[in-house]
């Protein structure tokens, strides 16, 4: 309940948005009425981009605490079969030392393109799960954020890549648990 004064008197009463008039209105023993509430249309905008502003922010939060989390669950070795074509299990070990990451970016990008078709098209794994989605999603922000950063600080820029590594072993990990489970049964 608010205290407003509607009709001229402090009452307690419950208020609404007019739905034809955009003001607050109150509802008495005598029906609805309209507030003696004006708000300046400055202030309106200020308040709108400030919940907007808010709500980005904790879209991004839990964006990414969603996918440090998947990374962090699935933070194993991934099981890759003899002989395969993934160059990321040789980008994680050649990040430390590599002075020029380009190359590791691109090998990265094949990876990349690998495993999503896979993902996409493969028969067996049950199409796309929402981990999934934000994976990919994850690897595409974190490719963005290394080209932001390979020139301007190139300490984040290896972080980038080190991200793409743990994401691309991460999906690698559950489509062989998932082409392991169908195999099994």
């Amino acid at each position: 309940m608010n205290t407003l004064k509607c009709g001229g008197k402090g009452v307690y009463l419950s208020t609404q948005i007019g739905i034809a008039s955009g003001r607050p209105q109150c509802y008495t023993r005598h029906g609805w009425h309209s507030t003696d509430i004006e708000i300046h249309p400055r202030l309106k905008m200020i308040v709108t981009v400030l919940i907007l502003a808010i709500s980005v922010a904790l879209l991004i939060y839990w964006f990414r605490f969603c996918c440090l989390g998947l990374l962090r669950n699935s933070a194993e070795e991934p099981l890759l079969p003899p002989g395969n074509r993934f160059n990321f299990p040789a980008v994680r070990e050649r990040l430390q030392t590599e002075s020029d990451l380009d190359p590791l970016q691109q090998s990265l990008n094949r990876d990349y393109r690998i495993v999503s078709y896979l993902l996409r098209h493969a028969a067996g794994l049950g199409g796309q799960s929402l981990e999934h989605r934000l994976l990919l999603m994850d690897y595409k922000l974190m490719q963005a954020w290394y080209r932001l950063t390979r020139s301007a600080a190139p300490e984040q820029a290896r972080k980038a890549l080190s991200e793409m590594t743990a994401i691309l072993g991460c999906l690698a990990q559950k489509m062989g648990q998932q082409a392991g489970l169908r195999a099994e049964a």
